[in-house]
């Protein structure tokens, strides 16, 4: 069985002046055989500090990390049974393709005919069979990319572990490789941890996606249930595409309002100040409803988003087709709240509410 468990994790590192600095704080999570699990968050949240330690690559500062059942934390990283691939490729430049994909085979003294069709396989599997004779100069980004995903495959490790693999690509070829990895990891059935800080490969990647901030685990989930049901407003803000609209609104006695307009479909146990989570399609231009401000417009082709400003200074976004009637720059605007039932955050500790 090759789970990943990671239990109570902290990652500390001394500051200045005795200051510490908690880059990972208190991380639990269990990730089980065959499971494609995404690590997302914004830039400095701690996911890629978080692989490294399960890579051994860092060492923890608190808490317990198991490898298939044994605890890791005092295990070399080349003894972990896992492999990584890297943002960066880390390709040598002298060596071949084959020589590249051979290397960590030759190291642990494999017999010649094992490595050779351990190689040859997983040049097969990532149709890289007319390049085993080139050096990594002579390949494009997406080919040194797969060279490093097949570098990967010969080991035959217990787990994948992935640090933002596909950031150096360009847009077309990111999303083509993105689609390659999952068929790949599919097919290996291979434990899988995938860090990005973009949320669409998180969501059309993982299995379970653990979304972070500040060096904290705010939920794991399936990617429909953190759309449909993020447990805080971070989780709401950041997943998505674009991430759902935080409205600020008052909640008195049950009933929701924003601004002076009533919430329909909206009730909270909370009293006072709280964020009326709206995805962009529920919100729609009306003559009645909250008073905004037009504030951009971008065209994505068959729909268009308008970035509207509310009195307070807050920006939501409006997603509609194309076609529909659109307002101009500065121009004064009425947006109605369309949800049948929008979440509702307690604007004080950003959590869930209306549960």
């Amino acid at each position: 069985m090759s789970t990943v468990a990671l239990s109570n994790v902290f990652k500390i590192y001394p500051g200045e002046k005795g200051a510490d600095i908690t880059a990972v704080r208190d991380f639990n999570i269990e990730i089980t055989d065959r499971e494609f699990v995404v690590f997302v968050g914004p830039s400095g949240c701690g996911k890629s500090t978080t692989l490294r330690m399960i890579a051994g690559l860092e060492e923890i500062s608190r808490g317990d990390i198991s490898i298939g059942g044994r605890r890791v934390n005092d295990v070399p990283p080349k003894d972990r049974d896992i492999a990584m691939v890297f943002q960066n490729y880390a390709l040598y430049p002298h060596m071949s393709v084959y020589e590249n994909m051979a290397f960590g085979l030759k190291l642990r003294k494999f017999p010649k005919a094992e490595i050779r069709k351990r190689v040859d396989d997983a040049a097969g599997i990532l149709g890289l069979e007319q390049l085993l004779d080139r050096k990594p100069k002579a390949l494009s980004g997406g080919q040194r990319q797969r060279v490093a995903l097949a570098r990967a495959i010969v080991r035959e490790p217990k787990c994948f572990l992935m640090d933002e693999p596909l950031s150096n690509l360009d847009a077309t070829l990111r999303a083509q490789t993105r689609a390659d990895i999952v068929t790949l990891q599919q097919q290996l059935g291979t434990t899988t941890i995938y860090v990005t800080h973009d949320q669409v490969e998180a969501m059309t990647m993982g299995h379970r996606i653990a979304v972070m901030n500040q060096g904290v685990l705010q939920q794991v989930d399936t990617p429909s249930a953190l759309y449909e049901q993020p447990a805080n407003a971070f989780v709401a803000g950041f997943i998505g595409n674009p991430g759902m609209n935080l409205l600020p609104g008052t909640s008195k006695q049950g009933a929701v309002t924003v601004g002076n307009q009533p919430v329909a479909g909206a009730a909270s146990s909370v009293e006072g100040a709280v964020l009326v989570g709206v995805r962009a399609e529920d919100l729609v231009l009306s003559s009645t409803g909250v008073q905004a401000t037009c504030g951009a417009i971008e065209v994505l082709g068959s729909e268009v988003h308008v970035l509207a400003d509310l009195d307070g200074g807050e920006r939501v976004i409006i997603r509609q087709a194309a076609d529909r009637p659109r307002p101009t720059l500065g121009e004064a605007i009425t947006l109605e709240l369309t949800a049948s039932a929008p979440l509702l955050f307690d604007a004080a500790t950003g959590q869930r509410c209306d549960r």
